[in-house]
């Protein structure tokens, strides 16, 4: 129903994917001198990602400020963390996902307003910081755990890397037998 929460999940949606694009792309600009597409839908998707739990529970400027924090820290998750730890995540999943994510829990918690919503305010009190880290912990483990043993069954079956060959020829190629997209 279209009542004064969803009016608010609307409006602080909207913010944190706002703020954190807007993050991203001057954190990119400094640091690699450009605004990229890729980064400008990247901080987009890191503010959405991060907003979802909090979005019908805290006011505008805790938006705002749960998207700087988005775009700011994904992109440092996505250019030097997985740089300096060396996974392999093509698709920036881990970077703007699961950081977004962990961000958002920690950000509901912490940032929940009275005035928003009946549920919210005096957290520690509550018990609900408490509860958001136990669920993420919980989350964690769950996903990792599931994550390792699909890994290892497909790694078992059908396996997880391309070889050396067909990266060179290109997975379109070597997978399906044409080009996704001609380049000349």
């Amino acid at each position: 129903a279209a009542d004064a929460v969803a009016i608010q999940a609307f409006t602080t949606t909207t913010l944190a994917a706002a703020s954190a694009t807007i993050a991203w792309a001057l954190i990119e600009k400094f640091h690699r001198g450009k605004i990229s597409v890729l980064g400008l839908c990247s901080g987009s998707i890191a503010g959405l990602a991060t907003i979802t739990n909090a979005a019908g529970f805290v006011s505008a400027n805790s938006a705002f400020l749960i998207g700087l924090l988005a775009g700011s820290i994904s992109y440092w998750a996505c250019s030097v963390l997985k740089s300096k730890m060396g996974y392999d995540d093509a698709l920036d999943t881990f970077g703007v996902h699961g950081v977004g994510g962990t961000i958002g829990a920690l950000a509901t918690a912490l940032l929940m307003s009275p005035e928003v919503h009946s549920t919210g305010g005096s957290l520690l009190t509550k018990g609900l910081l408490k509860g958001q880290i136990l669920a993420m912990v919980l989350c964690i483990a769950i996903s990792l755990t599931m994550t390792w043993l699909i890994a290892k069954v497909i790694e078992k079956t059908i396996g997880l890397r391309a070889t050396e060959e067909q990266e060179a020829q290109g997975l379109d190629i070597s997978d399906h037998g044409e080009e996704g997209y001609q380049h000349s």
